[in-house]
Parts: structure tokens; sequence; C-alpha cells
């Protein structure tokens, strides 16, 4: 199942924050990168001790041998070449990049007040700020590795009255979907134990629609003093327009 520890899709639960400090809470997005093409070139092993037949053959097909392993080189070298230029980018633009062909996630925090009406985005694209105006709500930069991975901080301690509601989402940008990634996994942690509350992968059991390239993790929210939070897990295609779909996940929750 997508929830590898924590409460089942949907459920409200109660978040235990350690009380020292700014009373942090966090979101770790980590993956493994794709595997790049790999550039050895097998050569002929030399014939066996006493095999003066294999001796003569082996020496006469050396010349061969070497045209072989030149040629099977530089083709492997382009095709390295080729996919190292479309893993890098120099500028990396709005939306989902289709041709990219390194795995690549992005983490997002989009935060609300009580209404649901929204006070600002965090993450690493467009409008997004990486550092939320109170310096309250962070986060720790692009990374198209997947090793060090994405994280989005959050201190409870003196955060602004209207930051009621936080969704944590993660988009593919990428040419792959989120079943095609390895080992993609998302937590809520503690952010002074780094005690994991809830873990889930990124990868459907059971798709529900041809292609997943975004992913809305949780919801945590603000309940009088105390917080919680809800597992959402749920996935969705492309271009989705997160501001209408969030709130609409806690009402469908309430109805």
């Amino acid at each position: 199942m997508p929830t590898v520890a924590g409460p089942a899709q949907n459920v409200i639960t109660d978040m235990k924050i350690s009380p020292e400090g700014a009373r942090r809470f966090v979101v770790k997005l980590s993956w493994t990168p794709r595997e790049l093409p790999k550039l050895n070139v097998d050569v002929a092993a030399p014939p066996k001790e006493g095999d003066t037949t294999g001796k003569i053959v082996f020496f006469m097909m050396k010349p061969f041998d070497l045209l072989r392993i030149l040629f099977l080189s530089i083709v492997k070298l382009m095709s390295f070449g080729m996919y190292a230029s479309k893993a890098r980018r120099d500028v990396d633009a709005d939306g989902r990049d289709t041709t990219a062909d390194q795995f690549d996630l992005d983490l997002d925090c989009y935060i609300f007040d009580g209404n649901m009406m929204l006070k600002c985005v965090i993450g690493t694209e467009g409008d997004a700020l990486l550092i939320e105006g109170s310096k309250k709500v962070y986060h720790s930069g692009d990374d198209q590795s997947g090793m060090a991975g994405e994280h989005i901080f959050v201190e409870t301690q003196g955060l602004p009255e209207g930051y009621q509601n936080f969704f944590f989402v993660v988009r593919s940008d990428c040419k792959y979907s989120l079943d095609q990634f390895v080992n993609p996994l998302i937590r809520l942690a503690d952010g002074k134990t780094d005690e994991n509350v809830l873990q889930n992968t990124l990868i459907p059991a059971e798709q529900m629609i041809p292609k997943a390239f975004n992913y809305a993790f949780c919801h945590v929210f603000r309940d009088g003093d105390a917080w919680r939070f809800r597992n959402l897990d749920a996935y969705q295609g492309d271009a989705v327009e997160w501001e209408m779909f969030l709130p609409s996940l806690v009402i469908k929750q309430a109805a």
C-alpha cells in the first residue's frame, strides 16, 4: 500500500511536536536517481593456456576487436552525452518539463487561512516563495538529484495567525509519471527528533487514472492550540489547479 507508516487515508490524527524551540515540523521528499547508461565495453577473453589455434585466431582478430571496442565506446559515449544533456537544465521553467530525461520531483506547500483562502505557496517555481515573509515556513531549495531531496520546514512558534491550513504536494518535473520513479518517499516528521508521523510512497497501488504526475500528500492544520493532520494520499494527472483542488479534498472529507 502507498502508506508505509501512519494513519490511513483521510483519517484525522493529532500531531505531536517537540515543545522545545520553534516547535517545528518538516516534510521531506526523496527518490532514487534514474540509472545512468553503462559505459563498459566487453573485451574478448584471451584463449586458454596451451590452446595454440585459439591464440592464432585471437591475435588475428585483435585489430577487428579493437575497432569494435572503439566503435561501441563512441556510441556509448554519445548516448551518455545525450542523456546528460537532457538530465541537466540551466533554467527550470514553470510547469512540467516533458523533455527532461532524469527523474525530478518538486515539493510545494500551499498555505490557506481558516476560510480556505490561499495565503501563499512555498516552492521553487513561478510565484512560489522559498522563504515565507515571517520566515517561519521555508524550503530547502530545488534538488534534481533525489539524493539530497527537497524539504519544507514549518515553525509553529510565532507563525502568523492567518496560516491555518498547510497542504503538501509533489509534482513530477520531468517526462516520467510517478509510477515510473524508483523509491519515491515522502514523510511528515517532528522537526527536532526527525521521528515520522506519516510516511508514504508515491507509487499508486492501483492507478485510478492513466498517468499520475501530481500527488497531494497531507493536510496539516491548527485546531485551537493543537496541531492535527490528515493523510490525503491523492493522485492527480497533469496540470492540477491546486488552489481549487486542495480545499475540495477537505470539503469532500467533511461531507
